[in-house]
């Protein structure tokens, strides 16, 4: 079937993917160029598809198979009106499919039968908490056929710790009282700015092994200020926290390695949690469609990443 007849096929005609292919993310969602030198922001192709750039839609997704993406990054909104420097803002149309989910669940569906992963966002973060709390679980309830095909993100941007402890676990508590035993589910950690993202709720293994047991793919994002991370005793005690024995980078001497604290230790009912290198600053998102970086530089820094022991990119694949 051609790509042009696929957009079209309203149904889906793939079988689920496992749980291990579902959760381990590998995608390129802002940290490429498009035929016209526009990085490609995966958000918008819900745009693309709405609006009928069909042509563009395809230039997309041919170059982010390419790139080695399984996984493509949609949401219910695409929304980006910052000035970006080299335009006054982003070059195609915002869109709001809240109130318009069979046209999303069409482009899941389009997407699904091109062989990719959706990873939906549901932008609980910009919306805010307490709406998320009263729509999501209609939402769901509208998309429920995409339950077992896609990646269920419960927002962007770190919603810990933006949120609090307790907030994120309650909307992963809801999210798998929505989805179900069969539905996978993301959620994004960030940080106070610098190097490292939190990977501490305040509980440390105790959360993992609690609450965080329903949570099947963690998303980590990076702030390293403006240069490609170097091993240093953050990056170890993080790795050796998260990644246990999978932590690859030598022990720097003189850092506190936390080497006896592994948060992953315990059996996981759910099976193992996927560590995803979600986004950095500089190569990822914010540098990239700023044309402040270029794509090459997001694959230097996830080949760095892969180097401490990753294996699940978010925004740049290692070459």
């Amino acid at each position: 079937m051609s790509n042009k007849l696929i957009l079209l096929n309203q149904s889906t005609s793939y079988k689920p993917k496992t749980r291990d292919q579902i959760i381990n993310v590998q995608s390129n969602f802002c940290n490429l160029r498009d035929a016209d030198d526009i990085p490609i922001f995966t958000i918008y192709l819900t745009s693309l598809y709405a609006n009928n750039n069909l042509d563009k839609f395809i230039n997309w997704i041919t170059r982010l198979k390419a790139a080695g993406s399984t996984h493509i990054d949609i949401g219910l909104t695409a929304k980006y009106d910052e000035n970006l420097g080299w335009i006054d803002r982003y070059p195609i149309s915002d869109i709001d499919l809240t109130n318009n989910l069979p046209l999303l669940q069409k482009i899941a569906n389009v997407l699904i039968n091109m062989n990719f992963i959706p990873h939906i966002h549901l932008s609980w973060d910009d919306n805010g908490f307490s709406w998320g709390m009263n729509n999501i679980p209609t939402i769901i309830s509208e998309l429920k056929p995409l339950i077992p095909y896609c990646l269920w993100n419960t927002g962007w941007d770190g919603c810990f710790p933006s949120w609090s402890r307790d907030q994120t676990i309650t909307a992963i508590q809801l999210l798998r009282q929505c989805l179900g035993p069969n539905g996978q589910i993301a959620t994004e950690f960030g940080g106070p700015g610098g190097l490292f993202p939190y990977i501490d709720m305040g509980q440390g293994q105790a959360d993992y092994d609690g609450p965080l047991q329903q949570l099947d793919c963690l998303c980590l994002e990076y702030g390293n200020n403006g240069q490609i991370p170097i091993p240093d005793c953050g990056m170890q005690q993080q790795g050796t926290r998260i990644l246990g024995k999978s932590y690859n980078l030598p022990l720097i001497s003189g850092c506190d390695d936390h080497s006896n604290v592994y948060y992953l230790s315990s059996p996981r009912q759910r099976g193992p949690l996927n560590i995803c290198i979600y986004e950095w600053v500089w190569g990822g998102a914010y540098s990239q469609i700023r044309k402040l970086s270029q794509p090459s530089d997001a694959a230097t820094i996830a080949k760095q990443f892969k180097a401490y022991g990753y294996s699940s990119f978010g925004n740049g694949q290692p070459l």
